[in-house]
């Protein structure tokens, strides 16, 4: 019992920590990602701040006060390969770690997942298909790859600027007009950017890694 105890209150110091440094970094979070939209040449990016109770909200009603379609609303998720055999992200097609941006009416297919990321090299030099192995990449693990909290992830600013971005196929083939909101660096802001900048300015892959709702 004690030992449980320990664990649980070890557990709990280590989520207060984390809460303490990704409001620490929210403070300068946006000019982080203003910054690096720039660096990549994006320009016609749009920022939204929206209330407190903003995930109390139905799809419906986060998409009318962001003057946008459910189809837009997106998020970017950090995934880590178990399997890989490094723990580096050198290589877009065996990277360790993984960010993927997916529609909310959507939900990731892991194994979809798997094999997209398994067909990146040609056939000839394919790795195993047990060579992947994907699972959500802990908060702790994703908040020291991005640098970002919960709801609040986005893939320009990240703390590693190198994890690969793929993005599901839906959001680049149903989306109209092709414009996605994503996370802002903090949970009240959002991030307006065309489907075409993301591809464009993130070197990301597109491919269909998710089931509908």
């Amino acid at each position: 019992m004690e030992d449980l105890l320990a664990r649980i209150e070890a557990a709990e110091k280590r989520i207060a920590a984390l809460e303490q440094k990704a409001k620490e970094r929210e403070e300068d979070a946006v000019e982080v990602i203003k910054a690096d939209l720039r660096r990549r040449g994006v320009y016609g990016a749009k920022f939204f701040t929206t209330p407190s109770n903003y995930y109390d909200w139905t799809l419906e009603e986060r998409a009318a006060f962001l003057g946008g379609d459910v189809s837009q609303l997106c998020k970017s998720i950090i995934f880590e390969n178990i399997a890989c055999d490094h723990n580096n992200c050198d290589d877009p097609t065996n990277s360790r770690f993984y960010c993927v941006i997916v529609q909310y009416v959507a939900k990731i297919n892991t194994t979809m997942l798997r094999n997209f990321v398994h067909s990146l090299r040609p056939v000839a030099s394919r790795l195993s298909k047990n060579s992947f192995n994907f699972q959500l990449a802990s908060e702790e693990q994703s908040f020291e790859l991005s640098g970002f909290g919960h709801n609040a992830i986005s893939p320009y600013g990240m703390k590693v600027r190198n994890i690969p971005v793929i993005v599901c196929h839906r959001c680049t083939a149903e989306v109209q007009p092709p414009l996605l909101y994503l996370g802002g660096g903090k949970v009240d802001v959002k991030l307006l950017v065309s489907v075409n900048d993301i591809l464009r300015s993130l070197n990301a892959m597109t491919g269909l890694i998710t089931d509908p709702r």
